[in-house]
């Protein structure tokens, strides 16, 4: 689980793998990574450090007319990322707690 806090970021998010299932925690490797800095290019450059297949990211969607887009630390992290990312939305009841954002 990865955090980046962010110099104007709100409500830090602790303990990032409290909403991991315990019988999943015993089948893979999890680590809490917390950074500080712009998300997205801390994300881009912990995949880049370390071996990662995939990464999942957070992405709330906003209104836009009449469609939904995407934010700048999500289209910044799949541009750049040396592997996949899968982003899931912020009304994903998977996503975790701290893991969505407010609508509006």
């Amino acid at each position: 689980m990865f955090h980046v806090k962010e110099p104007a970021g709100a409500n830090p998010v602790t303990d990032l793998c409290s909403w991991v299932p315990q019988e999943e925690r015993a089948r893979c490797d999890i680590r809490e990574l917390v950074r500080h800095g712009d998300a997205s290019e801390e994300i881009v450059r912990l995949a880049t450090e370390e071996p990662y297949d995939l990464v999942v990211l957070g992405a709330p969607r906003r209104r836009f007319f009449d469609g939904m887009v995407l934010g700048t630390t999500t289209l910044r992290t799949v541009r750049h990322a040396p592997c996949p990312v899968l982003t899931v939305g912020a009304g994903d009841s998977t996503m975790g707690p701290g893991l969505s954002s407010e609508k509006g």
